[in-house]
């Protein structure tokens, strides 16, 4: 069964890592009255997790490589970006 959950994703200089199912799906970037970028995502809570890094660009500060948008978050007067770092396996 599939459910929607929520985190905060940190807005500095370090990755958040989360304990994710691989197939969790970002379904929403957003605010709830915090300091950081919340990402809802819908999951099944029994898959079997894995470690997904996020992280949190500003505008106009560079974006690391292999990483791939997720969505943006209004939040005061700043406006967050939240990528997700991907694996090129070969």
């Amino acid at each position: 069964m599939k459910t929607i959950y929520k985190w905060e994703i940190t807005v500095s200089s370090d990755h958040t890592i989360l304990y994710i199912p691989a197939s969790a799906t970002v379904i929403h970037v957003g605010s709830q009255g915090g300091a950081h970028p919340v990402v809802w995502m819908e999951l099944d809570i029994n898959a079997p997790q894995v470690a997904r890094k996020f992280c949190v660009v500003g505008t106009g500060y560079a974006i690391p490589l292999n990483h791939v948008y997720i969505g943006t978050s209004f939040i005061g007067p700043y406006v967050w970006h939240v990528y997700e770092e991907v694996c090129n396996e070969a």
